[in-house]
């Protein structure tokens, strides 16, 4: 997507009980997964940086299979789409308003 439209960035972290490993250690923070969705306030572009927290047991490091947990995105009107739902509402009435001027 354009560099130059302006990111607003919401965070998606995982519940406090839920940084905890099985084996009783803290898990600590490893990174996280960006994904972007394209909205649209009208006369008006952003993007959306769905910053999700990743987690991981260090106390856990060598051992095959250990534990990594990331936030749950929020629900989506496309699964695995770009757009927003007021891009979607933006693009629909805007397509109602064109069909409509034809009549």
């Amino acid at each position: 997507m354009p560099e130059e439209l302006p990111r607003i960035e919401e965070i998606h972290d995982i519940k406090e009980e839920e940084k905890v490993c099985a084996c009783g250690s803290r898990l600590s923070r490893i990174g996280e997964e960006v994904s972007e969705k394209l909205d649209i306030v009208p006369a008006k572009m952003q993007v959306i940086r769905h910053i999700r927290y990743k987690y991981a047991c260090k106390s856990c490091d060598s051992v095959e299979g250990a534990a990594v947990k990331t936030a749950e995105l929020p629900p989506q009107m496309i699964p695995r789409g770009i757009a927003t739902p007021g891009l979607l509402a933006y693009i629909r009435r805007d397509k109602v308003w064109a069909c409509n001027q034809y009549r």
